[in-house]
């Protein structure tokens, strides 16, 4: 039987509850009215109204335990409940009356769970009912799932439930459920069933994970390639002395007056590229200035000009400002 998921999220497995019925020593009809009941995997009890748990007391012979709070049962109850082969049939449907419904037979074996300290002092069989005080805790808890079959699709908003089957000769049989991002059919039912290979995903294409994977790692690549670029253009300039000029004004006389200064101690000597001990003088005359102890090279009339010459930019600093004060 398909349901649709409610739109509560705290309790979107919701099924009606049409009937409950008891077969054993006698049969009896366990729930008078009709409910809506929240299929819960996380809690062991069956949640009833009060007349329905009075009912199970009186079919089971049961009774509550106001200490524990737990319909015990001991030993002799229970062997007495087997060897009776009581059974307990929830039909469930989409609405409380007619409609499609399926039927979920539960043997009272599937009932007899054991309950141990600090529960109770001592181990002992109880039967998972609670008595709820509103419709807000009408509840099908986990005893539900021991004989019913659960499947539960998210994303088209759908579960369904099934009567589990005892057959210890069954072949396993899984079956996909394929996901609406790897359908060609947007409409997809969601079907189990693939008549061409049961079981067997969709691989005809990446995922849509795998997509948005590739195209942020490429993203990311481009950046630091671009960067990479970026760093080396940068360095590049600075050994070459481009891309970072200093222009000194006037008012930074003081600053060049110090390293010309420092120059003339010799702290940037290496500076210095003439091989003799004479101080290198640019004037505005028409003197001609010899290089490298007399030999035959010369350089042209010093004027008042900037010179390009191979060096760090704050290198070439130093050099304009030594000639300022040699003038």
């Amino acid at each position: 039987m398909s349901f649709t998921l409610a739109d509560d999220i705290g309790r979107d497995l919701v099924v009606a509850v049409q009937s409950i019925s008891f077969t054993g020593h006698s049969q009896a009809v366990l729930l008078s009215d009709p409910i809506y009941a929240f299929i819960d995997s996380t809690d062991p009890n069956i949640w009833l109204p009060a007349a329905a748990c009075a009912k199970f007391e009186e079919a089971f012979g049961i009774s509550l335990d106001n200490a524990t709070g737990l319909y015990l049962v001991n030993d002799t109850q229970h062997a007495a409940l087997l060897a009776e082969d009581a059974e307990v049939t929830i039909r469930i449907g989409d609405g409380l009356t007619g409609g499609a419904s399926v039927a979920i037979t539960m043997p009272y074996s599937a009932f007899a769970l054991t309950a141990t300290y600090p529960m109770v002092e001592n181990s002992s069989y109880y039967f998972p009912l609670k008595q709820a005080t509103d419709q807000s805790q009408y509840t099908l808890g986990r005893v539900f799932l021991q004989e019913a079959y659960l499947t539960v699709d998210y994303e088209r908003g759908n579960f369904s439930v099934s009567q589990c089957i005892w057959d210890i000769e069954a072949k396993q049989d899984i079956a996909t459920i394929h996901s609406l991002a790897n359908s060609d059919d947007s409409s997809d039912s969601g079907d189990t069933t693939d008549a061409s290979s049961p079981g067997t995903p969709d691989n005809s294409g990446p995922s849509t994970g795998a997509i948005a994977g590739i195209v942020v790692g490429s993203s990311i690549g481009l950046t630091v390639f671009a960067v990479a670029i970026w760093w080396y253009v940068r360095k590049r300039s600075r050994k070459t002395g481009r891309g970072h000029v200093a222009l000194r004004s006037d008012d930074a006389a003081d600053e060049q007056t110090t390293r010309s200064i420092e120059l003339a101690k010799g702290r940037f000597a290496e500076v210095q590229e003439l091989n003799n001990g004479a101080a290198v003088q640019e004037m505005e005359n028409t003197m001609i200035i010899g290089e490298a102890g007399g030999a035959a090279l010369y350089e042209l009339d010093a004027r008042p000009r900037t010179h390009e010459m191979e060096g760090e930019v704050e290198d070439v600093l130093m050099m304009r400002a030594a000639s300022r004060l040699r003038r």
